[in-house]
């Protein structure tokens, strides 16, 4: 179950084509936010998150209001996720600010690495990776065939 203290994503209970029906009554241009604190109730823990509703559908978790440790289950992301889905929003996204901390780091990289969360900058940095894999062992082909002949 999904909390939210802004009135629209209430009044709308949280479906994204209501959100956009709802601020474009109010006169809202093309381009809005909407910033709310986030109760996530799951697996009979309660975690609350700032979180950014943007205006073309995406879910920017702006902080996360509990440790974010590798050792308590992802209950409340996994929650996030599927209501996201369900009520027409984008995956939710890690703001790259809460990425700074190395402790952070870890559990959002960890939540991308499940499917739960989408981050670009993360996927930038899988790539890379990945990228460096391929070029090594294009290395590691042609030094073999070097050795052949």
């Amino acid at each position: 179950m999904i909390e939210f203290e802004d009135l629209t994503l209430r009044e709308a209970n949280g479906n994204y084509h209501k959100v956009v029906e709802l601020m474009k009554e109010d006169g809202a241009g093309k381009t809005w936010m909407l910033s709310s604190k986030v109760f996530v109730h799951a697996e009979g823990m309660t975690v609350p998150f700032i979180i950014n509703f943007w205006h073309d559908g995406k879910i920017i978790i702006d902080d996360m209001l509990r440790p974010a440790s590798l050792e308590i289950p992802n209950y409340d992301i996994a929650e996030l996720r599927k209501w996201s889905e369900d009520e027409g929003w984008q995956m939710p996204e890690p703001a790259n600010k809460i990425l700074d901390d190395p402790r952070m780091f870890a559990f959002w990289e960890r939540q991308f690495q499940s499917g739960l969360v989408a981050c670009s900058l993360l996927e930038k940095r899988e790539n890379d990776l990945l990228d460096k894999i391929i070029e090594a062992e294009k290395r590691d082909q042609n030094d073999e065939l070097v050795e052949e002949i």
